[in-house]
């Protein structure tokens, strides 16, 4: 399997803070059957302003560190960009890194507690330039919370999303977990991730992970979304032909009913 979003680097950003802290997450991740992680550490505007040389280079080092471990792992170079304007303009000079350095992929996050103006344009500019976004973490944007037709916009628009596994067992809180849920089971999350930020529990939840995500999306789905499509945006390959179509399944809850009584608007 591939996890597609981590904080593994040493030292870069806020998560793994030494390389011990690093070998053991990656021990943890290969127990749970994990072969290739990506290392998408931050770059947020005016505190983690980290250059693709950076990354590239502190990737290599700590694959050579794995290896001499004996940690049988594959990291990739990535990068998690906070939405930024003038982001796509830097993504082509190639002062942003894209996923594998392929120029083809990116993984971008917003503020969670706001989706900037400006998002959906430098997302949509992204795509006409030949870069796909990939949104980190959608689940945990509460805006998005209200109802799905803005991540199904995506679709449309040639955007995707990566889901956090911790969310769906709660670790953001329990209106994150059924929003994280009802995305799954609606087709709406195309790739997975850890989102480690060290030796912690959530590197440990990928067996029972894989569980819940073929229960609520199918075993296809799982397969497509953990293997087939991170492997070829890996390779620089283009995937629109096999991004699942988005299902609409709806979902039975006593809190559903309520807010309808009350009038209040809900996820569908």
């Amino acid at each position: 399997m591939i996890d597609f979003h981590s904080h593994i680097l040493p030292g870069m950003d806020d998560g793994c803070a030494t390389t011990e802290e690093a070998l053991q997450a990656a021990r943890a991740l290969v127990e749970q059957g994990i072969q290739t992680l990506v290392a998408s550490s931050h770059y947020l505007p005016g505190h983690y302003e980290l250059t693709p040389d950076m990354l590239l280079s502190a990737t290599r080092d700590l694959q050579q560190t794995l290896d001499d471990a004996g940690i049988v792992i594959r990291l990739i170079p990535g990068c998690e960009i906070m939405v930024h304007q003038g982001m796509t303009e830097r993504l082509l000079k190639g002062d942003l890194l894209t996923i594998a350095d392929q120029h083809t992929y990116a993984l971008v996050e917003f503020p969670l507690h706001e989706i900037p103006w400006f998002s959906m344009s430098v997302l949509e500019h992204m795509v006409e330039s030949g870069i796909t976004p990939i949104v980190a973490h959608p689940a945990r944007y509460y805006l998005l919370h209200r109802d799905t037709e803005e991540i199904r916009s995506w679709y449309c628009k040639g955007i995707l999303a990566q889901l956090d596994i911790a969310s769906l067992f709660g670790l953001h809180g329990s209106d994150v977990q059924r929003f994280a849920e009802l995305l799954i089971r609606n087709h709406l999350v195309h790739l997975l991730g850890s989102d480690l930020h060290g030796p912690s529990s959530r590197v440990r939840l990928w067996k029972d992970a894989v569980k819940k995500v073929v229960k609520l999306g199918g075993e296809e789905y799982f397969h497509v979304i953990s293997e087939t499509l991170p492997r070829m945006i890996l390779r620089g390959e283009d995937i629109r032909l096999l991004v699942p179509s988005p299902r609409r399944i709806k979902t039975f809850s006593i809190r559903r009913i309520a807010n309808a009584i009350l009038g209040n608007d809900t996820v569908d």
